[in-house]
C-alpha cells in the first residue's frame, strides 16, 4: 500500500506480566502519592512496579548526581528481572548523562523505555548510539497526578508497547504529500540541543516530530533556525508538528507561536502536517521514536508501523 509505514529499527516490546523499573534521569520530586497511584495502576495491568530508591534524591534541580542518575539507567538495562523502564518525571538533566551511559550494554539488553519531555535527550541518544526504539508520551509525575490515566495516553501506550500499528490524525496539511521514514524527534528544545553531538540520530529520510512548552515565540524561532542551519530541515522526509503549549510572548508585539509555525514551509521542502496529538497536554499520544512511520499530510494521518 502507498501509505504503508516503513519498518524502522526493531523495537523492544513489553512482555506480558513483565516487571517495570522507575528511574529519574532528570529532575527529582516525583511524589510518593503519584508513585503509589502508578503502582496500583500497573499492578492492575499485571505488571509489578519497582522504584529505584535513587529516584527520591534531590540536588538542585536534579534527582541526585550525574553519576547516580546514569547508574539508574545502566542498572535498569542490566537487571535481567526488569522487562521495561518508566521515567518518573521530566524537568531537566537527561542530557547531562549521555556520555556516561553504557551503550554496548544497552544494545545487548534492549528494553522498552517510556518517558517524555526532557527524556527526549535520552531517547534520541539511545536511538543514535544503541539503535533502540523507545516510547515518548508518558511520565509518571505528569500523567498520574489525576486519579486516572487519560484514555488516549492509555490506549496508545499499551498499543505501542504491544507492537500494534498506530494511526493518529495530523489534520492540518501545511504542505501536502506522503512520505515514509523513521519517526524521530520530541521536545524541540532537546532536539536542537543535540545538534552537533553524536547523540542526535541521523535525520536523513526521517519524519521529524516536534513539540514544546513554555518557550516564547522568538525562542522557538531560534530553535527552528538552529535546526535549519544544522541541515536538519534539508535532510528530513517529512515534518509532523505537535502542540506548542503555553508558548505565549511576554510582549504582544512579538507576535504569536502561530506566526512562527506559519514560517515552517520556508524552512523545508518536505511535506508538513500539524495538529498531531503529541505535546505537553493531557491526552497526548505515546509514540515509538525510531519506529517506521508514514506521514500522509494530504489525507491528514500519521501512521506507525506495527511489529506483527
Amino acid at each position: 500500500m502507498d501509505d504503508e509505514p516503513t519498518t524502522g529499527c526493531a523495537r523492544p516490546l513489553l512482555a506480558p506480566g513483565g516487571r517495570l523499573r522507575v528511574i529519574a534521569p532528570a529532575s527529582g520530586g516525583c511524589g510518593h502519592d503519584v508513585l503509589a497511584r502508578a503502582r496500583r495502576y500497573f499492578e492492575g495491568r499485571g505488571h509489578a512496579l519497582d522504584v529505584d530508591p535513587r529516584v527520591f534524591a534531590q540536588e538542585r534541580y536534579l534527582a541526585g548526581s550525574d553519576a547516580d542518575r546514569a547508574a539508574m539507567v545502566n542498572d535498569a538495562f542490566a537487571d535481567p528481572a526488569v522487562a521495561g523502564i518508566v521515567v518518573a518525571r521530566g524537568g531537566y538533566g537527561s542530557i547531562r548523562l549521555l556520555d556516561r551511559l553504557d551503550y554496548d550494554l544497552i544494545r545487548r539488553h534492549p528494553k522498552p523505555l517510556v518517558g517524555f519531555s526532557d527524556t527526549t535527550a535520552l531517547q534520541l541518544a539511545l536511538l543514535a548510539q544503541a539503535g533502540l526504539v523507545s516510547y515518548s508520551g508518558m511520565v509518571l509525575g505528569a500523567d498520574f497526578r489525576a486519579p486516572d490515566l487519560h484514555p488516549v495516553t492509555e490506549t496508545t501506550l499499551w498499543d505501542a508497547l504491544s507492537g500494534q500499528a498506530l494511526a493518529m490524525p495530523a489534520p492540518v496539511a501545511v504542505r501536502p504529500g506522503l512520505v515514509r521514514g523513521p519517526l524521530i524527534g520530541g521536545c524541540l528544545s532537546l532536539v536542537a540541543a543535540l545538534c552537533g553531538t553524536p547523540f542526535l540520530p541521523r535525520m536523513d529520510g526521517a519524519i521529524l516530530l516536534i513539540e514544546d512548552v513554555h518557550e516564547e515565540p522568538y525562542r522557538v524561532d531560534r530553535l527552528l533556525t538552529q535546526l535549519r542551519l544544522a541541515g536538519v530541515f534539508d535532510a528530513i522526509a517529512g515534518l509532523a508538528v505537535g502542540t506548542f503549549e503555553r508558548c505565549e510572548a511576554s510582549d504582544p508585539a512579538d507576535g504569536t507561536i502561530a506566526d512562527v509555525l506559519a514560517e515552517l514551509p520556508r524552512l523545508t521542502a518536505a511535506p508538513i502536517a500539524s495538529g498531531v496529538a503529541h505535546g505537553h497536554h493531557l491526552g497526548r499520544c505515546v509514540l515509538p521514536l525510531g519506529a517506521g512511520a508514514c506521514l500522509d499530510a494530504s489525507a491528514g494521518w500519521l501512521r506507525i508501523a506495527g511489529t506483527a
